[in-house]
């Protein structure tokens, strides 16, 4: 592995020039081309920063910590799944920029006392935290004390001006547009049965599952349709409904419910997507859906990622700035489980 002195010796510099181009983030101290030649000659080398060095020396970590909810009351499970895409874009945006990603999970943000998990927010670890969910309190409350900036991601906490999220509202209405235009007047949102009794504001759930079945019956009403929802997830019960109402096309939450449905079709004696078309509402764009194009809206986690390392970079150059909210748009696709009527 290299050291700083060889490639000084190689390019004809100072070490401390040297630092400055490959540790210190001040390239622009030095001419363009003096820049590439100490850049081309480390990565010959393969030379690899000290970073313990440089924390010592400028007070930062250069970690950043990702904190999301667990569920789970036993702690062995995973919530969340879907979130790898995310996680991955974020990484990548944060590994070029010369920072590290650690994960945690939600339940150590909360001020349990003799909970050692708890200290890891208060040991002045993080430089920054990017938090998705965040049922726990205000955005400020956190913000006061773990005392680095933050970046909220699907929150549930609108107030604060560095959230970005996706517009679920609109995504519902997007969902209905895109049935519609394809043919279909007999739609039904499906849901599990806990889900169901909690409407219609989905008291201890994500916000993502009032705003989209808002925007999906505010779009059905404009339609003249009826907002059917059936209660259940059970194959047996939903394909009594597909019978019952005569549907040509079956919302889901997710994409994760869709074999399930395959069977309920199955059961209803539908083909899919022939007789009976299956649509998420939340369709994500990076994973692989074993080969199947599934139809619904499309959200693309991997650039929300990415929006986030960048709202956070921006941040911790100038803690003054505040970058805007930003709400990501749902985009409808038949794919292979919409019929086109």
């Amino acid at each position: 592995m290299a050291r700083l002195r060889q490639i000084a010796d190689e390019c004809g510099l100072s070490i401390n020039a040297v630092s400055e181009i490959l540790n210190r983030g001040n390239q622009s101290r030095y001419r363009p081309d003096t820049c590439a030649r100490v850049l081309e000659v480390a990565q010959r080398l393969n030379y690899v920063p000290n970073r313990v060095a440089q924390a010592m020396r400028s007070r930062r970590s250069r970690v950043v910590g990702f904190v999301t909810e667990s569920t789970s009351t036993t702690g062995d499970a995973i919530y969340h799944t879907s979130l790898y895409s995310f996680i991955v874009g974020l990484s990548h945006a944060l590994i070029a920029a010369g920072h590290h990603l650690a994960v945690l999970d939600l339940f150590e943000l909360a001020p349990v006392p003799g909970d050692p998990r708890a200290r890891m927010l208060d040991e002045v670890f993080f430089d920054g935290l990017v938090v998705h969910q965040g049922r726990f309190g205000a955005a400020q409350d956190l913000e006061r004390r773990v005392g680095v900036p933050v970046i909220w991601y699907d929150a549930q906490v609108p107030a604060s001006e560095r959230h970005i999220r996706r517009d679920e509202l609109q995504a519902g209405r997007a969902l209905v547009a895109g049935l519609v235009a394809q043919g279909h007047r007999r739609i039904a949102a499906v849901m599990e049965r806990a889900m169901a009794v909690t409407a219609p504001d989905f008291a201890g759930y994500h916000y993502s599952l009032h705003d989209r079945q808002a925007g999906f019956a505010q779009a059905m009403r404009e339609q003249g349709l009826e907002p059917l929802v059936i209660p259940t997830m059970e194959p047996s019960l939903v394909a009594e409904a597909i019978v019952r109402h005569d549907l040509t096309a079956v919302v889901s939450q997710g994409t994760a419910e869709f074999l399930p449905l395959m069977l309920a079709a199955q059961l209803a004696g539908r083909s899919v997507p022939r007789d009976l078309s299956l649509a998420a509402f939340d369709v994500d764009t990076r994973r692989d859906h074993g080969g199947l194009q599934v139809g619904g809206v499309l959200y693309d986690r991997y650039a929300a990622g990415q929006q986030c390392a960048a709202a956070l970079l921006r941040v911790l150059r100038d803690p003054l700035d505040a970058p805007p909210i930003v709400c990501f748009p749902g985009v409808f696709t038949p794919g292979a489980t919409v019929a086109r009527q």
